[in-house]
């Protein structure tokens, strides 16, 4: 029998909801020559019968089952099942463009070197816009497409395993993480990089729905959130020799997410190590070296910063003021609001202020603060 073209490999997993519109939004493409892997990952709805009624209807479907382990891991049993030497991911609560697989693997019909294609996609709750296009397509790099994509989501593109189409040849090194929430995020990186190029085309193949309240984006729990740590981490670790600007774009995007959640002290611990490769000054190194290592000293030193001036100039100004608005607070001085209180601190009166009640009040407290 002759080998399809393409698998796209479709990991189920409690959707019963959404297999109805995903699966058939796959069987229609336009493009024929594919067959369909549908792993069941241990579904406890009726997700597998869904499954099992469209097998019985076209004969591109095949369904294998397995004992609950994960995306990851139903992603590389898919892979193991797969016939063709292309493979494509679909989540299964999304849903594809009637071209998409056309669009994706023009590129592998026409080029001996392409390694992966990739398409734009759309976000959508619950209706869709189909659209046809000409799917032209560039040869760009990894750095290339970080920024490319309608409405900037070249981001996305860059990050997530759908939306494109992959040689077979890439996976011999590289597997999805098993046992991981966010498995794309460990990956995609690599993939992309030991690919070297994509073919990119900005037809919107792909579309993603924001709709499933138990999508993995949306679970709560702290497991999650520590495999979403990890895999950034790992993903900057991966690019801090390679894409210097991405990585510095990364590194500073994270460093302020992190420090915003519990996982701040564990994150930082691990941000520590890729502190050299940033472009960052010597002193500003240093400083994050000391606050992420020994937070508690760190409070210590700034406080004796203070104390003793060891600042610049803003911080000095800012913290002098600091002190004298609690002051007044302490004595019962007028209010005054932060024009009043900028003209008292240069003894002058509000800029372009005409107000008596205004210049009156700032003199009241210059006369507080004399006594």
């Amino acid at each position: 029998m002759e080998k399809p073209f393409l698998s796209v490999i479709l990991p189920v997993y409690k959707v019963e909801a959404f297999l109805p519109a995903t699966i058939p939004s796959i069987l229609n493409q336009s493009f024929k020559d594919f067959e369909l892997i549908i792993i069941n990952d241990g579904s406890t709805d009726n997700s597998l019968e869904i499954c099992n009624e469209f097998a019985k209807k076209d004969s591109r479907i095949k369904v294998f089952s397995q004992k609950n382990k994960g995306l990851s891991c139903a992603r590389n049993t898919g892979m193991e099942k797969a016939s063709a030497e292309i493979f494509v991911f679909v989540d299964s609560d999304d849903i594809i463009n009637r071209d998409m697989l056309k669009c994706l693997a023009k590129p592998f019909q026409e080029n001996p070197d392409c390694l992966i294609s990739a398409c734009n996609f759309m976000y959508f709750d619950d209706k869709v816009e189909f659209s046809a296009d000409t799917f032209a397509y560039n040869k760009v790099t990894p750095y290339e497409l970080y920024y490319s994509g309608k409405n900037h989501e070249g981001y996305t593109i860059y990050v997530t395993a759908w939306a494109k189409a992959y040689k077979k040849s890439l996976f011999k090194k590289i597997k999805y993480p098993e046992h991981k929430y966010h498995e794309d995020v460990f990956v995609t990186c690599k993939l992309l990089y030991t690919a070297n190029h994509v073919y990119y085309s900005e037809y919107p193949g792909y579309f993603y729905r924001t709709s499933n309240p138990t999508s993995v984006t949306k679970l709560p729990g702290k497991k999650r959130q520590i495999d979403y740590m990890h895999g950034q981490i790992s993903r900057m670790r991966y690019l801090k020799k390679r894409e210097k600007e991405i990585f510095q774009i990364f590194f500073d995007f994270y460093v302020e997410m992190f420090s915003k959640t519990k996982l701040q002290n564990r994150a930082f611990r691990n941000l520590i190590f890729l502190i050299p490769f940033t472009d960052f000054t010597l002193k500003r190194r240093c400083k994050l070296i000391i606050q992420w290592s020994f937070p508690h000293i760190y409070k210590i030193l700034k406080k004796f910063r203070r104390l003793y001036g060891l600042f610049d100039d803003n911080e000095r100004k800012k913290y002098k003021n600091e002190r004298e608005i609690k002051r007044i607070e302490k004595s019962k001085l007028p209010p005054l609001h932060p024009a009043q209180y900028d003209a008292a601190l240069s003894k002058r009166n509000c800029e372009g202020c005409e107000n008596d009640k205004c210049i009156e009040t700032v003199s009241r407290y210059f006369a507080g603060r004399n006594q």
